[in-house]
């Protein structure tokens, strides 16, 4: 028996539990999506067919698997926004009362579309949570800062009591995202090109009848003038924009070797934490590059339906996000720092049994895999994963009885295929 066998057979039964009230097909179609796009490592439809049909996940011939997956991508009646709504409600109340880092970004697909995306940064990544597929080259519907308040306000409704910020570039910055920020209690992190204004206030006076109170405001200049070579910077409050009077704090730094400085306003306290906050940001560049050629491909789609676009995205991004699961384990391992904890104190917890009556369950069994397959995923097909997905497969194919009595051996077995190969990638 294949691992992905396993993972197809309680992964569609878990799309059902998690999508109340979905027509079955639809969820079935949705699982196999996501199950292709793990085992391809693409959102091209023939190569998730190839591979669905080489792990004999289904019967049937592959151009019969390539249209199936197809009508999923055509169907109308599959509404995105309420999938995804459904799906966040299941993940994003685990992150409440944490300190969360979100980041708003664009990037093109050819030009065919423009997806506006809000992520979670998560570990080495920016997990999605809100985006929307909008035209490249035509007029929008939607103005774009509305666009963003809806993206905004479906998050925090699952967030109560999160510290929230929001990490955004220049060509995102302005007094309507400030505002759409603080209207919401989030924070801001933004940057500002060089060219925006600012001025900043003179220290406080030491002479004469006005001595100890704030000193006067200096002349507006560009930012571009308060920093202009390698190894420069400055942290300070300054009034920002002209015409809007913005009271923030900038933070400006040219690191050594950058090509050019980073001009950073927050609502917070300017310093050197608030730029290494900022350089998380580049995380969503690594994320958009796994989507398109280094990694799931979406260009080579050629998809040009916003809509039909939209519901391949729905599947991309389920398959990104199934590092979440690591979250809604057990709370003695929600504190691990990576993956690799996370499967190690699984498997201790699932396979170090006092009793005969305790046994591994389906959920649990389907919570590795998953994590395997998230792995897989990270790691593109490492022995790691592989190793991991067989030993599991030990396990499942050993009978109850047997792994009862041999339960220290298996246990042994399974860790030194893991920590072999771990060492050996």
């Amino acid at each position: 028996m294949d691992a992905s066998v396993v993972l197809w057979e309680n992964w569609q039964q878990q799309v059902k539990q998690l999508l109340e009230g979905m027509h079955g097909h639809q969820t079935k179609g949705l699982a196999l999506m996501v199950l292709s796009i793990v085992l391809s490592g693409s959102a091209v439809l023939q190569r998730m067919a190839e591979s669905v049909q080489q792990h004999s996940i289904s019967e049937a011939k592959m151009p019969s698997i390539e249209r199936r997956l197809a009508r999923f991508v055509a169907n109308d009646r599959i509404e995105v926004s309420r999938i995804w709504k459904q799906l966040v409600a299941q993940f994003l109340p685990y992150f409440r009362e944490q300190r969360l880092w979100f980041v708003l970004d664009c990037t093109p697909i050819d030009d065919r579309a423009c997806i506006v995306y809000i992520g979670l940064l998560f570990q080495s990544r920016v997990l999605p949570v809100a985006w929307r597929v909008m035209p490249n080259q035509e007029h929008w519907e939607e103005g774009q800062w509305e666009l963003v308040a809806a993206m905004l306000d479906e998050i925090r409704v699952h967030l109560a009591g999160a510290d929230c910020t929001l990490i955004a570039d220049r060509g995102l910055t302005g007094m309507p995202l400030v505002k759409l920020c603080s209207d919401r209690h989030w924070h801001d992190l933004l940057r500002i090109a060089k060219e925006h204004t600012f001025r900043r206030q003179l220290p406080r006076l030491s002479r004469g009848k006005n001595k100890g109170k704030k000193g006067q405001w200096s002349q507006w200049k560009a930012c571009g003038k308060l920093i202009f070579q390698e190894g420069q910077r400055w942290f300070g409050a300054v009034q920002l924009w002209q015409e809007e009077g913005l009271e923030t704090y900038l933070s400006a730094v040219w690191e050594p070797g950058h090509k050019e400085a980073w001009f950073l306003i927050s609502d917070q306290s300017a310093g050197p934490k608030q730029v290494a906050h900022y350089a998380w940001r580049m995380r969503v560049e690594a994320t958009f590059q796994d989507t398109k050629s280094r990694g799931w491909d979406l260009e080579a789609t050629l998809i040009a339906d916003r809509a039909r676009l939209d519901r391949l995205l729905l599947a991309l991004f389920v398959a990104m996000c199934g590092g979440w699961v690591i979250w809604l384990l057990p709370a003695f391992i929600k504190a691990s720092a990576s993956p690799l904890i996370a499967m190690i104190v699984v498997t201790k917890a699932s396979f170090s049994r006092n009793s005969c009556s305790t046994w591994v369950t389906p959920s649990m069994i389907t919570c590795c895999i998953w994590l395997s397959m998230a792995w897989r995923i990270a790691r593109r097909s490492s022995a790691f994963s592989l190793a991991w997905e067989n030993a599991l497969l030990i396990v499942l194919k050993t009978p109850r009885d047997e792994c009862v009595c041999y339960d220290s051996f298996i246990t042994r077995k399974l860790f030194s295929i893991l920590f072999c190969s771990l060492l050996n990638p």
